[in-house]
């Protein structure tokens, strides 16, 4: 029986179709080469040593691989990534031999920058999926701090 899908059907009734719709119709060639890729389930019965014949013709299956453990495994959940960029500018200064001060006498001038280009990082995501605020941070890393320090030595 010659269908739509068919490539020697040369029908007048068809004729005026796009071939898009001829194509993407079903014939029983493709159901057939379908059915053919598609394997049936192990029945129950074959799974036991010396199964009957009839039922299963292959012998005793195979239970298949073991299944993999429930629940989520160790450290599958990953939260937002930390980044910080921590700087330090400094500058020593030496201060002209003193009686008092004496011979190496320095003054330094220095500046300590903490998360440097202040990203926001969150911290404590709340994991229990029974809680409304599931998934949400409930804490953040300090902003842009910002330290001056001067030192002097002798």
């Amino acid at each position: 029986m010659l269908t739509p899908a068919s490539p020697f059907l040369h029908s007048t009734a068809w004729a005026n179709y796009p071939t898009d719709l001829i194509r993407s119709s079903t014939s029983e060639s493709s159901r057939a080469a379908r059915r053919e890729t598609i394997t049936p389930g192990t029945l129950f019965v074959c799974l036991f040593p010396n199964p009957p014949v009839a039922q299963c013709p292959t012998g005793q299956q195979g239970f298949g691989p073991l299944p993999t453990a429930p629940g989520i495994a160790r450290n599958a959940f990953t939260g937002p990534g930390y980044f910080g960029v921590d700087a330090t500018l400094s500058k020593s200064f030496g201060i002209p031999k003193l009686p008092v001060l004496g011979e190496n006498a320095k003054l330094e001038i220095r500046a300590n920058f903490f998360n440097l280009f202040n990203k926001l990082n969150l911290t404590n995501l709340q994991t229990d999926i029974m809680n409304a605020h599931f998934g949400e941070a409930q804490n953040a890393l300090g902003a842009r701090v910002i330290e001056m320090q001067a030192r002097f030595s002798f």
